[in-house]
């Protein structure tokens, strides 16, 4: 192949692009988390008890949870749909001095007082008494989710939700109510922030087509990519605050938001249905119809309190794109309830209406500020009471928010797929027989010490990882047939787990899984296969030791390709082997490595 046509190759596939990789993903085909009111703090102890005598306890805990600020949220919670509680205030000052103030004794001021008292629309939830913000005005709150957009133009796109406020409440200050001058206000605050190139319009949705609806069944959303680092509005009001804001604008023609309207209305194209438990069926055939839907959690602090998952687990498998919560972060005053993805990536391939793709890919979302993913080696967080690949190890690692697990498949003498690290079963079963020499039956009656917990098959592992938890796959051994790999691609599928999977073991394992899910390559394989114009960034990972350099890393990523050291006890010498993990971690963070695989004993590095 002529160098020049090698080179023009190359350069095409180092963008870190979905549709380079040959796919035709949208924004309807993903599914991500986001927070509900998301401003919110919790009122003050005096005015929840204050609150508790007059509207009584339930309506008191309903308003019991807050919320980090937005660019917090954005980076550290991996949130990617906002939701804002709107009053117009066109003169400014209406909200300046809530009457709690006065009602109850010890109530706070409000924080941001001076931006209270300027014209525009202010975030609050309750006039006068729920009125603690993390950010006090519209302009405010778009500002902060622009310049963090700006820092970070390959994240997924960022829904922010407007719910407009005009109810009046008896003894409390008067809302002014949105008519048709207060609705054109609204636009005109969000184009004062964000540029029209910079919002996914729902006249750009339409293009040609008679309407939105039509457009949105037949052509569908922008693409992922076109999308990223830009953001859409919708209204959180239907009924005739949306009638309003249709009037004169057909179909949203020259309108910011989007509205919830009747799924057969000429501007339907985005829906809320709050309840998944109620509207599952409905949620799944409108995301499957081409509808963008938002859905909840949780609500009322029930969840949180109940330590209850349910709700959170049955909103991902409705489909819905937006799944808000007032939990993406545990409350620990009430339980460890929190409600993200599978291994709190940021956003994942949407169950419903993303389900004939089949990209290998951890997480869809590129900014390149976020969390750290930590892949707990060995099948979960080890001690002295959890041993390896075990289930307290597994739930663990959930527990504390790790992304993967790495997990060890053998291979019974009967062909049984087995959980275990070592060759034999001498550690933690006292057992010298090899796992190739077992039956599954005769393995079944092993018990460990400590725990007395027995091996694991590994359709039982994956079961308990399910909708929890990652994988990263180690096939120990050289040597095994293909059957052996079409069991556990059918277990990893039956888990939705194996697009998601990283694969490193054997060549032999690798060659099986490449393009199904990522497998892991040294320096020398990754140069060699951008050598040969491979789609480098979709098919592999760079797996290496602590050895890891800055030259293999800077290659990595300038070719999209996702870095995971691995940091284990096994790779230092004994007597520094704490000193020089905690060096090569910080190393590799400083160069933006934000994956590793590591032992139980080297967390306390990555979590600071």
């Amino acid at each position: 192949m002529p160098f020049k046509i090698l080179l023009i190759i190359c350069l095409c596939l180092t963008c870190n692009s979905l549709i380079a990789q040959g796919t035709d993903i949208r924004i309807n085909h993903i599914q991500t988390i986001g927070t509900h009111n998301s401003y919110h703090i919790a009122p003050s102890p005096p005015v929840l008890e204050a609150l508790k005598r007059i509207r009584g306890p339930e309506a008191a805990m309903s308003l019991d949870y807050s919320h980090v600020p937005l660019t917090q949220q954005f980076t550290e919670l991996g949130i990617r749909q906002i939701e804002l509680d709107l009053f117009a205030d066109p003169e400014g000052g209406l909200y300046a001095k809530p009457a709690a103030l006065t009602m109850v004794q010890g109530a706070p001021p409000v924080s941001h007082v001076d931006a209270m008292k300027q014209p525009g629309a202010k975030v609050l939830h309750v006039q006068d008494i729920d009125y603690l913000t993390t950010v006090p005005t519209l302009v405010g709150a778009l500002m902060e989710t622009r310049a963090w957009l700006q820092a970070n133009p390959k994240s997924c796109p960022i829904l922010v939700l407007l719910e407009l406020k005009q109810s009046s409440i008896p003894g409390l200050s008067q809302p002014i109510h949105f008519d048709a001058q207060q609705l054109d206000a609204v636009d005109k605050e969000i184009l004062s922030v964000f540029t029209s190139e910079e919002i996914i319009l729902p006249e750009d949705v339409m293009g040609e087509h008679e309407t939105l609806r039509e457009a949105v069944l037949q052509k569908g959303w922008p693409r992922l990519d076109d999308a990223r680092g830009k953001v859409l509005f919708a209204m959180d009001n239907g009924g005739e605050l949306a009638e309003a804001y249709l009037a004169g604008h057909p179909s949203l023609r020259g309108r910011v938001m989007f509205v919830g309207v009747d799924e057969s209305h000429p501007a339907a194209a985005f829906m809320k249905l709050n309840n998944p438990n109620r509207d599952f069926d409905k949620i799944q055939r409108l995301v499957k119809e081409g509808f963008l839907v938002r859905t909840r959690a949780d609500a009322g602090t029930r969840e949180s309190r109940a330590n209850d998952s349910s709700r959170c687990k049955k909103a991902q498998l409705s489909g819905a794109h937006f799944i808000s919560t007032d939990y993406p972060a545990p409350d620990k005053r009430f339980s460890d309830y929190r409600c993200c993805l599978p291994g709190q990536i940021v956003a994942r391939v949407n169950p419903v209406s993303g389900a004939s793709f089949t990209i290998p890919v951890i997480d869809l979302d590129f900014a390149k500020e976020g969390r750290l993913r930590l892949i707990a080696h060995r099948g979960g967080v080890v001690s002295d009471a959890r041993i390896e690949n075990n289930l307290p190890a597994i739930q663990e690692a959930i527990r504390r928010g790790h992304t993967m697990l790495e997990v060890d498949i053998r291979e019974s003498l009967d062909g049984h797929l087995v959980v275990h690290h070592d060759e034999n079963f001498l550690r933690f079963y006292g057992n010298d027989r090899k796992v190739s020499e077992m039956t599954w039956k005769e393995i079944q009656q092993l018990s460990s010490s400590p725990g007395e917990h027995k091996p694991l098959d590994f359709r039982e592992f994956a079961r308990a990882c399910r909708g929890e938890i990652l994988l990263m796959l180690d096939t120990k051994s050289p040597d095994h047939p293909n059957e052996f790999f079409a069991e556990m691609e059918q277990i990893l599928k039956e888990n939705n787990l194996l697009s998601s999977a990283l694969v490193i073991g054997t060549e032999q394992s690798r060659k099986y899984f490449k393009g199904k899910s990522k497998v892991g390559v040294n320096r020398r394989k990754l140069e060699s296969a951008i050598a040969y114009g491979e789609d480098v960034g979709r098919l592999y990972f760079l797996f290496a030791h602590g050895d890891m350099t800055e030259e293999s890393v800077e290659l990595a990523q300038r070719h999209g390709v996702l870095v995971v050291p691995s940091i284990n006890v096994f790779h230092y010498p004994a007597a520094e082997h704490r000193k020089r993990a905690k060096t090569d971690i910080n190393r590799l963070r400083a160069l933006g490595v934000r994956y590793f695989q590591i032992d139980s004993i080297y967390e306390e590095f990555l979590r600071n």
